[in-house]
């Protein structure tokens, strides 16, 4: 199964029950390579009532606009998939992997879920509960623990429906994360308008993804030339791009 679409790091997803709990995981962020084959995750219920926990997890690749791809694997090993955490205790979850390692580094999003329990107490009452729903990414290298200096390219910036869209590009074998894109741009004549700054997200080995920035509609229209810097890891790339006369929209 091929699933397109934003991650939400927690979905919260409502159900009309009348039962709540408070989970947690860490690590965030999980590392997989020869000498460290196997991890854990913690699950912590912080509530007093006990949680049943259904995990899950699948492949993560990015397309050309950033949006993730994930599909169903057996590449990790996860154990165990369900679950019952206890009231303020906290249990592991032993993730491995079971392939061969990977020139490229692989990405893979650890899906941990609440599952909702109905309390049969109180059938003929209505409320509402929130169940939680984690994503956790876990990263598979096949050399050293830590990731090599990152290489990227800008690419593609233009203006699209009044948002300024930057595109960046991982050229290397490790995944990184933009930590800052600033703008700044001027109109057909050299005048200076504003300047513009946003963080970033992920960017997995020879993928891409496009950050967005919204313009108003004076400088959408007014925009002519584009300075970008984009900053990564302590690695800084700076590209200067002409924009187009249209990709503002109507008012």
């Amino acid at each position: 199964m091929v699933i397109r679409g934003s991650i939400l790091l927690m979905s919260l997803l409502v159900s009309m029950l009348a039962y709540a709990t408070e989970l947690s995981v860490s690590p965030t962020k999980l590392k997989l390579f020869p000498k460290q084959k196997f991890t854990v995750l913690n699950i912590t219920n912080s509530s007093d009532k006990p949680v049943n926990v259904q995990v899950s997890v699948q492949t993560w690749s990015q397309d050309e606009t950033g949006q993730p791809i994930l599909q169903d694997t057996s590449d990790l090993i996860v154990f165990p998939k369900l679950l019952k955490v206890e009231g303020k205790t906290e249990r592991p979850i032993r993730v491995g992997y079971r392939g061969k390692w990977p020139q490229i580094e692989q990405a893979y999003r650890i899906f941990v879920e609440e599952l909702p329990v109905t309390d049969p107490r109180k059938a003929d009452t209505l409320g509402v509960s929130v169940t939680l729903r984690f994503s956790v990414p876990v990263f598979v290298r096949y050399r050293e623990e830590t990731a090599p200096k990152p290489k990227f390219q800008i690419e593609n910036v233009e203006k699209r429906e009044s948002v300024l869209t930057i595109g960046v590009r991982n050229t290397g074998n490790s995944h990184f994360t933009v930590d800052n894109i600033v703008a700044d741009l001027w109109d057909e004549k050299g005048a200076f308008l504003f300047s513009q700054s946003i963080s970033g997200w992920y960017v997995l080995p020879h993928q891409r993804n496009v950050f967005e920035m919204s313009l108003e509609q004076p400088d959408c229209l007014a925009a002519h030339t584009a300075k970008i810097s984009v900053t990564v890891q302590k690695q800084y790339q700076v590209g200067r791009f002409q924009l187009q006369a249209d990709g503002c929209s109507s008012q």
